[in-house]
C-alpha cells in the first residue's frame, strides 16, 4: 500500500456532475447511491484510497455500497453528534480532533488497509 494515492470526492461533485440528470434527489436515493457506489468502485479498482463525504448517509445506503464494493474496503466514520446518527458507523468522532486521525489510522491498520509500522 506504499505510495497509494488518496482522492477526496465531495458529495457535490456527484450531485451536480454524475447525478445532474436526476431532478428529484429525494425520490431517487437508491439510484443516487448506486451511482456513488459505481464511482467509488472505479476509484478503488484504480488502487486509490477514496474519502467520500455525505450529509445524509444511513445503513440502507451502506448496504447499496456493499453490493458493489468489498465491505472489507469500506469504512464509515460518523463525524458529529452521534445521537442523531442514522448509521451504524465503524468509528464515531464527536470531539477531540487531535486524536481522531490516530483513531482512523488504527482502524485502517486493523482492517489491513494500511500497514502498521510496528
Amino acid at each position: 500500500n506504499e505510495g497509494r494515492m488518496v482522492y477526496f470526492l465531495g458529495i457535490g461533485n456527484l450531485l451536480y456532475g454524475v447525478d445532474a440528470d436526476i431532478k428529484d434527489q429525494e425520490g431517487n436515493q437508491e439510484e443516487h447511491m448506486r451511482r456513488v457506489a459505481e464511482v467509488a468502485h472505479l476509484f478503488l479498482d484504480a488502487g486509490l484510497f477514496l474519502v467520500l463525504t455525505a450529509i445524509d448517509f444511513n445503513n440502507n445506503d451502506r448496504e447499496i455500497l456493499n453490493t458493489m464494493i468489498d465491505p472489507s474496503q469500506l469504512i464509515t466514520i460518523w463525524v458529529g453528534d452521534s445521537t442523531n446518527a442514522t448509521l451504524q458507523a465503524d468509528l464515531s468522532i464527536e470531539d477531540q480532533p487531535e486524536s481522531s486521525a490516530h483513531r482512523v489510522i488504527e482502524l485502517m491498520q486493523s482492517r489491513g488497509l494500511i500497514f502498521s509500522v510496528w
